[in-house]
């Protein structure tokens, strides 16, 4: 990646003094122990307007506590995290921590119940013991960590909840990876003033310090990293291609899953009006896109927009279908 940036570097660097054109900018970032209260995050992002503080989401406790779950789960101690298929009714989830113990020779395992977390009225994650009021220390040790970092959760923006709202807020400027397992991202000329005001703001959110002290020391930290990399691209021939080939990439990978969804929309059926909805939705926002990829894709351009039309106008059908009631697979409720 670093030889890359330097190739495309010393190219943008010579078709800017030959008077080239701005394609866009190349942008990376760089996350580490990202740690920051929703809201916070949430007001950077929405620097760059108010569509992109929506990409930083509040988090259900339910899923919070799975994720805590995900992360606090494994161990040696003998200890086994499992959620209740079906808990009690005054909580949506709720997960039990249990010892694992071996019978003797070969007559099996059990496992015996030794705390609780569960997701509280007030929307709160708590770790309980078993429901006799008793529990395991150990158990309760596990469970009291897995509840803390449920409820941090909730308030808090992690590193992959960052990341993702990044990717987001590429995708909404008409951004396209530059390569397959992302990392690297190309954002059109008209755009790159919105990313750079984000990304600003982020790093700015972002910058770490120390929340709580003892005894002289910082015990508690809250942010993290995020360090963005910006690098103009010019039109040269190597960034022309380069940038033509993320875009179709991308363009292809977007349109084969759209075919796929009305593939299944036809055969299938949807049960729910709204997937249709959203996907006519996302092939207006496609148009879009491929509206500032012209000057590079070239012909292909003209290709990209037949397909987008053939598929949209597909779905639009079946949206008709839909709400006749014409299709297999639906429900004539309102989604």
């Amino acid at each position: 990646m670093t030889q890359n940036i330097s190739i495309l570097s010393d190219a943008a660097t010579q078709a800017k003094a030959n008077g080239a054109n701005h394609l866009g900018d190349f942008v990376s970032w760089d996350t580490e122990s990202v740690s920051v209260p929703r809201a916070d995050l949430r007001a950077a992002f929405a620097v760059a307007g108010a569509q992109f503080g929506a990409l930083i989401k509040d988090v259900d406790p339910a899923v919070a506590l799975f994720r805590a779950k995900a992360t606090l789960s494994s161990g040696a101690d003998g200890l086994v995290v499992k959620a209740f298929r079906s808990p009690a009714k005054d909580t949506p989830a709720s997960i039990g921590v249990s010892r694992y113990m071996e019978q003797p020779g070969e007559e099996g395992v059990s496992l015996t119940l030794g705390a609780r977390v569960r997701v509280a009225p007030n929307g709160t994650v708590v770790a309980v013991g078993r429901p006799d009021g008793t529990y395991d220390d150990d158990c309760m040790l596990r469970a009291q960590a897995i509840a803390a970092l449920a409820n941090h959760l909730i308030g808090y923006a992690v590193t992959a909840d960052l990341s993702l709202a990044a990717v987001n807020a590429i995708r909404m400027i008409g951004g396209v990876p530059l390569r397959k397992r992302g990392g690297a991202y190309f954002v059109p000329a008209v755009f790159t003033g919105a990313w750079r005001k984000l990304s600003d703001a982020v790093a700015q959110a972002c910058g770490a310090h120390c929340t709580a002290e003892a005894g002289g020391a910082c015990v508690a930290w809250e942010g993290g990293t995020f360090e963005p990399t910006i690098l103009e691209l010019y039109d040269s021939p190597r960034a022309v291609a380069t940038v033509a080939a993320a875009a179709s990439s991308s363009f292809e990978a977007e349109l084969s899953e759209l075919t796929g969804d009305l593939r299944k929309a036809r055969e299938e059926g949807f049960t729910k009006r709204a997937p249709l909805v959203d996907r006519i939705a996302l092939c207006e926002q496609l148009t879009d896109r491929a509206k500032l990829y012209e000057s590079v894709l070239a012909g292909a351009a003209d290709e990209i927009r037949a397909s987008i039309d053939a598929i949209k106008a597909g779905l639009e059908l079946e949206l008709g279908a839909y709400d006749a009631g014409k299709r297999p697979g639906k429900v004539t409720a309102a989604a």
